[in-house]
């Protein structure tokens, strides 16, 4: 898969690849390379980030999965000249539990999902980020309306005497509908 998306403010380009089989088994091999900027109007600061990420997928259940990963990435916020761009390398693991997989309806999914990655193995990145999704969905009405509800949250702990920047922490951007860009005020 190659995806590049650019616009007056940023360019996102990805390049991955996904085996569904390695060797015939149920075992997912993922690869991905991206390149990121962003020219933010609604912040005090412009970003670039490069990086690659590989990951090794496989049952631990009959609805349970779990992923074994590794990334390396620069990022640079624009206005942090003094900072520099420092490398990260992080390794992880993701736990999904997915009800669509053998799911008895349809209709209806819950998906829980669970991941922590430990940058700080190389590097100058040095933090624990935690992070966890719950959806539940339902199709109604002959399968043309679906309910769907998310709540997602995360935490970064940084140790070391590593300081997180603004690359590493969360925001509701795209997620959060009704709101200003990096604000929670109304339109």
């Amino acid at each position: 898969n190659i995806d590049i998306t650019t616009g007056s403010d940023t360019v996102d380009s990805v390049v991955s690849f996904v085996e569904p089989s390695v060797m015939g088994r149920d075992l997912k091999l993922r690869f991905s390379a991206h390149y990121r900027t962003s020219d933010n109007a609604d912040a005090f600061y412009d970003t670039a980030d490069i990086g690659i990420t590989s990951g090794l997928e496989f049952p631990i259940s009959e609805r349970g999965r779990l992923e074994l990963g590794y990334s390396l990435f620069q990022d640079k916020v624009k206005n942090e000249e003094a900072v520099g761009t420092p490398v990260g390398s992080a390794l992880g693991y993701t736990y999904s539990y997915d009800t669509k997989i053998t799911g008895l309806n349809p209709n209806s999914r819950v998906l829980l999902r669970f991941s922590q990655d430990f940058a700080g193995l190389g590097g100058d990145v040095k933090y624990v980020k935690t992070e966890g999704l719950a959806l539940a969905e339902t199709t109604l009405l002959n399968e043309e309306v679906t309910f769907r509800g998310i709540l997602e949250g995360g935490a970064v702990a940084s140790f070391g005497g590593y300081n997180t920047r603004v690359v590493d922490r969360y925001f509701g951007n795209g997620k959060i509908r009704g709101f200003e860009s990096n604000g929670m005020g109304p339109r």
